[in-house]
């Protein structure tokens, strides 16, 4: 089209490139798909153990939805823990979250909600997933996690995957010792997830390797009794192994190449729109326009305070800070690592705030203000407790009642739970009129700025403005 239509204007250009370009990540989503399941059933990946947070796992998962939810007027309505600590393959096991919650998006009815849960018993961690959609019949209940299986010519691949998400979901959980089940009835559809709560044990270890030599034992014995039977048995598995191997490969092969071709030559097209050739609709803008504007200016640089911090903040993050908490000497990280206070104390900076000189002499001339036992200039800046309690002092106090739009502007600070967490306000606003939140929460956070105020409103604490 736009080879066709040199002519075209500006908007159509940008317009048609973007659905080349969304229709290159579909292919290239697909091909992921493809080798994930090939690579699950056909070899043995290795679980990369380490302790998350699993319920907060769950919930940066919900907010990165929030497109798909506005979409179909969909809504979550969570039951999960504030804090679960599980050992577990954390790439993987959020695959697996978020395979069962793209099917739970995609078959729901438009505008209902989505029931996410998680809970425990004695031996196990549980998530459930619930949306309201067509029944599944019975029948066909046991056959939802086969590779490329689809219900019926509904789940076009237009809309879902090519049947393999949930395949991929229950291999993943198998990984991990544990299943997935599914139930439906009275146009409901329900996902449960079973996870041992010790997944990966040293003494889980040495039973496996026990059981594998029996096994191996065991074939060896049957092995000298019915060679002739087991041989026979064998060439036919290798045979179907190679055919599926060689369909596999054919499909990828064609997919591969035409993803590239496709995805290539909407990567240029769209990267032309994004740098200026012709305009592109949805540019964001150098200076955020945002409606509160304060009447101080810190550092005399003619931007007022609130925009002044919102700017450094922006500036900070396209940065790509990656999560981690190491103490500096000198108290500023000097790498390309950080925290969430430090989205904070950067974007304070760049209005003419030192957090690392205010919070260290208030401290030292107001101690019994602030829960430190012995003061240190390094670090207290970049603790939530510690900046949370200097603004509180300082700053204005605003409400923390998300009801009051009117209240909640770019370039706030927010605290949550009991000073766990921090971020600033977005100019960028989602269609209830309220802010996304620029944070730098977890190493597993997919964007610096997400759609998740909503989504812990209940666990907000504190709302400020610096001036």
């Amino acid at each position: 089209m736009l080879e066709e239509n040199p002519d075209l204007p500006a908007e159509q250009r940008a317009k048609y490139a973007q659905i080349a370009y969304d229709k290159a990540l579909r292919l290239e989503d697909l091909i992921n798909e493809f080798f994930d399941i090939a690579r699950y059933s056909f070899a043995q990946p290795q679980l990369e153990y380490a302790t998350v947070d699993l319920a907060l796992m769950m919930r940066q998962i919900l907010s990165e939805f929030e497109p798909q939810l506005q979409e179909k007027e969909l809504r979550w309505q969570t039951d999960l823990p504030a804090h679960y600590e599980y050992l577990c393959d954390p790439d993987k096991l959020e695959r697996m979250i978020d395979n069962l919650l793209r099917n739970a998006v995609h078959y729901s009815y438009a505008k209902t909600p989505i029931h996410v849960q998680m809970w425990e018993t004695e031996q196990m961690v549980m998530i459930r997933i619930i949306n309201r959609g067509p029944t599944i019949p019975k029948e066909q209940l046991s056959h939802l996690f086969e590779q490329f299986y689809r219900l019926d010519s509904a789940r076009e691949t237009r809309q879902g995957g090519a049947g393999l998400g949930l395949a991929i979901a229950r291999q993943i959980a198998t990984l991990h010792q544990g299943t997935i089940t599914a139930d439906s009835r009275d146009e409901t559809v329900i996902f449960t997830v079973y996870l041992p709560k010790q997944a990966h044990t040293q003494k889980t270890e040495e039973k496996g390797k026990v059981f594998q030599k029996k096994v191996r034992m065991k074939r060896s014995i049957l092995g000298t009794q019915n060679r002739k039977g087991e041989a026979c048995d064998m060439t036919v598995r290798q045979q179907k192994v190679r055919i599926r191997w060689g369909r596999l490969a054919i499909v990828a092969a064609g997919l591969l190449l035409s993803a590239a071709a496709v995805f290539l030559a909407a990567r240029l097209t769209v990267s032309i729109v994004r740098r200026g050739f012709f305009p592109a609709e949805n540019a964001k803008q150098e200076v955020p326009q945002i409606a509160y504007h304060s009447a101080h200016d810190e550092d005399g640089d003619g931007f007022d305070d609130q925009l002044d911090l919102l700017m450094g903040v922006h500036a900070y993050l396209e940065t790509e800070p990656q999560y981690e908490s190491i103490y500096y000497e000198g108290g500023w990280p000097d790498d390309e690592h950080g925290v969430c206070t430090d989205v904070v104390a950067q974007g304070m900076l760049a209005a003419g705030y030192d957090l690392m000189e205010l919070i260290d002499r208030d401290i030292r001339e107001h101690p019994e203000a602030y829960p430190v036992e012995t003061p240190d200039a390094n670090i207290d800046f970049r603790r939530v407790r510690n900046q949370d309690v200097w603004l509180r002092r300082h700053a204005v106090m605003l409400t923390t009642d998300l009801d009051d739009t009117q209240a909640w502007q770019p370039g706030d600070i927010v605290v949550f739970g009991d000073t766990e967490h921090i971020g600033v306000l977005s100019d960028r606003l989602n269609a209830n009129g309220i802010p996304y939140l620029l944070h730098n929460g977890s190493p597993l956070q997919v964007s610096y700025e997400e759609n998740k105020l909503e989504l812990l409103r209940d666990s907000i604490t504190g709302h400020y403005r610096i001036s």
